[in-house]
């Protein structure tokens, strides 16, 4: 009897054991069919559970525990992979390259047109913006078996287009894009990079254009999936929690991670400095975040030996320096006038960062200073002008203005309040009067171009435009106070003049497209994008006059008494009025009222 009452408390023990076992395996069994669903969505292209996660979702377990772990495996439910069906959108699969390229319906090219059209790109587009480099050795052909869309989309920045076509290629570019980044969720350099072309030729008023926002916010989300905003290594620290040591220990049979390419590291700067500059000109979004690994990849580009990276490197350190000015500075939503007047810690914030960047642009290459762009163009045009323009300087001398923009006072500020808080009116007037120099010496840029050196100039250009034209009509337009006198900016800055000479100088960008067979972008309401702009730089003219009618001059010395003078566009100029309302309709581009004359559309 005492074994028989001896062996019931074993048999329970061993009972309480066998079931301690069978609920420890099945904890195990559901960890294993959790990480192997993990696996597999990976491995079928659905985004990893953690960002921090590697992207190719490789998984490294020891031989023993795999043999061990065999069995629940094989019983574990793994989910079926999804079968997507084709969109329900005329994407147009383009030929093959052996004979033709096609998009669609009137845009194909013979392979010869293609390499003409690229080297296009290469001599007249691509040296103003160095963010996207197409080498010279490589075959357009394995651009288009490696990235079509990037292919498409330098095509489309080049090649002259029915209004018809332009409009079927940005349908195309725009389901492309929804396609294969949205829908099937694909990740590669070649769509960044076709955005930012997109952005920087295809859409030209996407500072104002609120679709456009769309592509900057998918390009800002591409490159942070592509995990270009820090560097590769990084991917490897994880927090100390849990779940990051079980990353960690999923990815630990992985290999070292790849560094980022030359091109990755430009598309990512290019990123930031579409950004940063709508934001600054424009108040629109935010931009990309710097960082360290930003820097980074700065210095990187700096030891190239390419003339188009030491560039793109002299943008950007240009553009930071104005950044962290701008953080110092009060921000645009400030309506409270104690904090946006110009007091003398301002002043001493502006005359620092002008320095800085004086200094900055000072120990350049003369490569950079004097950057020559157009040599080709330029032999074949003996009228044109012997110094090469110089479009470094001209985002240098608008990123002065946009610096003495917090000097220019707001219709809520009045003398009195600005005579209150500001003891030393002359610190506002050097400001001011610095900011006018600059918005002259831009002006003076921007004429210097050639025709058919406008075509090639990214939108960015556009937006310096807009923003030194605003600005510099505000200086003229100032009411006399104790630190401005606006007569004597108006001497010195010949405004009307300016916007004539700008106007014509974009009526003959037209007329050299039109005839040397370049891409005249299309407007919705008829027209060329060019006309358009000549159109309106006439128009902000004769605004601008509207508002200082004493300054005009009412007879010139060789005209007979009694004939007034006439401006040539006053008689068209009638039918418009020129009140401030206008402007949100003007500037939008949009308005079926604004319609340039039809001699223009030429």
């Amino acid at each position: 009897m005492q074994p028989h009452e001896n062996s019931v408390p074993c048999a329970s023990a061993g009972a309480a054991e066998e079931e301690r076992q069978i609920d420890l395996e099945k904890k195990i069994d559901g960890l294993v069919s959790m990480l192997a669903t993990g696996q597999h969505m990976q491995a079928s292209g659905t985004p990893p559970l953690t960002p921090e996660s590697n992207d190719n979702g490789a998984v490294a377990t020891n031989d023993a525990p795999k043999l061990h772990l065999q069995k629940p495996l094989q019983d574990a439910a793994l989910p079926q992979p999804v079968i997507r069906e084709a969109p329900q959108i005329p994407l147009t699969i383009p030929s093959e390259p052996a004979t033709t390229f096609q998009l669609i319906p009137g845009f194909s090219f013979t392979f010869v047109e293609v390499l003409s059209y690229f080297d296009i790109y290469r001599r007249e587009f691509m040296p103003n913006y160095p963010f996207v480099i197409i080498p010279e050795n490589l075959d357009p052909r394995a651009l288009y078996a490696s990235s079509r869309c990037l292919f498409w989309t330098i095509m489309a920045a080049v090649t002259p287009q029915s209004s018809a076509t332009q409009q079927g290629v940005e349908n195309w570019f725009r389901q492309y894009i929804a396609d294969r980044m949205v829908v099937k969720q694909e990740r590669n350099l070649g769509i960044l990079q076709a955005l930012l072309l997109h952005l920087a030729w295809g859409d030209f008023h996407f500072y104002m254009n609120t679709e456009a926002t769309n592509f900057v916010h998918l390009a800002v989300a591409m490159a942070l999936d592509l995990k270009l905003d820090r560097s590769p290594e990084s991917t490897k620290m994880h927090p100390k929690s849990l779940l990051g040591e079980a990353w960690a220990t999923l990815n630990k049979g992985l290999s070292k991670p790849r560094p980022h390419t030359a091109d990755e590291k430009r598309a990512v700067l290019g990123l930031y400095h579409i950004t940063s500059l709508i934001s600054a000109l424009f108040k629109r979004g935010t931009q990309f975040p710097w960082n360290n690994y930003l820097s980074q990849c700065c210095e990187s580009l700096a030891e190239s030996s390419l003339e188009s990276d030491l560039f793109l490197v002299a943008l950007i350190k240009m553009q930071r320096v104005a950044d962290r000015a701008y953080g110092l500075l009060p921000g645009f939503d400030v309506v409270d006038v104690g904090l946006s007047a110009y007091l003398s810690p301002m002043d001493m914030v502006i005359n620092n960062v002008r320095r800085e960047l004086y200094d900055l642009i000072s120990i350049q290459p003369e490569c950079v200073k004097e950057r020559s762009t157009y040599d080709a163009i330029r032999i074949k045009c003996p009228a044109a002008d012997q110094q090469s323009p110089d479009i470094f300087k001209a985002y240098y001398q608008v990123t002065l203005m946009r610096l003495a923009e917090a000097a220019i006072p707001t219709q809520f500020t009045t003398p009195v309040e600005m005579g209150t808080l500001n003891p030393e009116p002359l610190q506002r007037f050097d400001t001011l009067w610095k900011c006018l120099l600059a918005a002259v010496d831009f002006f003076d840029t921007l004429c210097s171009f050639h025709p058919n050196e406008l075509p090639g100039l990214p939108t960015s250009v556009t937006g310096l435009l807009a923003f030194a034209i605003v600005t510099s009509s505000r200086l003229l337009l100032l009411d006399p106070s104790i630190d401005w006198q606006p007569t004597m900016a108006r001497r010195k800055l010949e405004f009307a003049d300016v916007m004539k000479r700008l106007s014509d100088r974009f009526e003959d960008a037209d007329t050299w497209a039109k005839e040397a067979g370049r891409r005249r972008r299309l407007l919705d309401g008829g027209g060329t994008q060019f006309c358009r702009l000549s159109f309106k730089l006439r128009w902000i003219r004769q605004w601008y006059l509207s508002r200082v009618p004493q300054e005009q001059p009412v007879m010139t010395e060789t005209q007979p008494p009694g004939e007034p003078l006439t401006d040539p566009d006053a008689v068209f100029w009638q039918e418009y009025e020129f009140e401030d309302a206008l402007w949100p309709d003007f500037m939008t581009m949009y308005n079926p009222n604004f319609v340039a004359p039809p001699a223009a559309e030429t």
